[in-house]
């Protein structure tokens, strides 16, 4: 059974994340599509803890070309390439 996901559903939860790893969870609300990882001190380390959620939660897997810091810049683009590999892995039988 493949569960679908909304974007805003996947924004929040990637917003979520995020405060949590900097342990401000009150700043979750106030992320932005181009809010950068960087820009509120998710360096390498931690950005690797979000993929691993990111993949634990939505089923998913990133490949090891895909960890780059452009894939994970921000907000925005974590939750487009996220949403591209749930269409996909809902495509599949």
């Amino acid at each position: 059974m493949s569960l679908t996901y909304e974007q805003q559903e996947v924004e929040r939860f990637v917003k979520e994340r995020m405060a949590d790893l900097i342990s401000r969870p009150e700043l979750a609300a106030e992320f932005a599509e181009h809010t950068a990882l960087e820009e509120v001190g998710i360096d390498s380390v931690l950005m690797v803890s979000l993929m691993v959620q990111l993949e634990q939660k939505f089923d998913i897997f990133y490949e090891d070309d895909e960890l780059t810091s452009d894939n994970f810049a921000t907000v925005g683009i974590i939750v487009e390439r996220l949403m591209k590999k749930l269409s996909v892995a809902e495509a599949r039988p």
